[in-house]
């Protein structure tokens, strides 16, 4: 079985894509496509899911992660995959 990477969920600009970083300040290590499953950390569990994708209601792209209930901005999780 291989070793999970673990760090914090950054959205990558350059890339615009969703990726692992050691910290916000570090560059990203690992890319999070869409449709990969991955774990966060919520309320002290890890707990898998993927990025999902849909608007608010204004029009604006709101990034959900699935199964969690959560609104806002999904960076800064712990993470891993």
């Amino acid at each position: 079985m291989m070793e999970k990477k673990e760090g914090i969920l950054v959205f990558n600009q350059f890339e615009g894509k969703f990726a692992l970083a050691e910290d916000d300040q570090s560059l990203p290590f690992d890319t999070i496509e869409f449709g990969d499953t991955f774990e966060v950390k919520y309320h002290d569990e890890w707990i898998k899911t993927n990025i999902e994708i849909s608007s608010d209601d204004n029009g604006q792209l709101v990034f959900k992660l699935k199964g969690i209930d959560y609104k806002g901005d999904i960076s800064g999780f712990d993470a891993r995959k």
